[in-house]
């Protein structure tokens, strides 16, 4: 990680491309179904631990179906410097607790898992499980990734005042095994 600049930052050919607005986000549409399992992953991090300018919430990642009237989605997100998971069903609002007194100068993976089936979500740090929540009912279908921030910061939700990159999605709820092993191999490109 060479940056501290704020927003989305990716390598390509070796060279950091870096997002050049606090404001910038990555967006990708997808076509998750109704009812389906989640997992969502990304690498964190900035070259200087500034997260106490962060104050508020800020999206660091989120699946969800676009809609701000109503929430559908699972979301990674910080709040005054700590981090934690939610998940929205028809608009419930389940968290985990805040993890606070991480040292944002180095990288991290966060993942976030949801299984439908018994509405588990678990929140891990760097292939350890840090929080847990549950949710009820079925998430209608997703449409729409988002890394670093909410068109209009929907939900009163800013942009993360963070480094982000690696982010993946799946519809399987990743084991622990899982996450431990995508957190190995992530670990090797953040120079860990």
């Amino acid at each position: 990680w060479e940056t501290d600049q704020v927003g989305v930052s990716i390598y390509r050919g070796g060279v950091a491309i870096t997002s050049p607005s606090s404001g910038d986000r990555l967006t990708a549409t997808v076509n998750i179904a109704s009812g389906s399992n989640l997992t969502i992953a990304v690498t964190v991090g900035a070259r200087y631990d500034n997260s106490g300018s962060w104050g508020g919430v800020r999206c660091v990642m989120m699946a969800w179906n676009g809609s701000t009237a109503t929430r559908n989605l699972l979301f990674i997100g910080t709040s005054a410097g700590g981090v934690y998971v939610s998940s929205g069903v028809a608009g419930s609002s389940n968290q985990t607790a805040t993890i606070g007194g991480i040292n944002w100068s180095i990288p991290h993976r966060l993942v976030a898992t949801h299984q439908q089936s018994n509405g588990a979500v678990k929140f891990y740090i760097d292939g350890v499980v840090v929080g847990s929540t549950t949710d009820t009912g079925t998430r209608p279908a997703l449409t729409e990734v988002t890394i670093g921030g909410i068109t209009g910061n929907g939900f009163g939700v800013s942009p993360a005042l963070v480094a982000m990159g690696d982010a993946m999605l799946s519809t399987d709820v990743w084991t622990s095994a899982q996450v431990v092993t995508d957190y190995l191999n992530a670990r090797a490109a953040m120079g860990r």
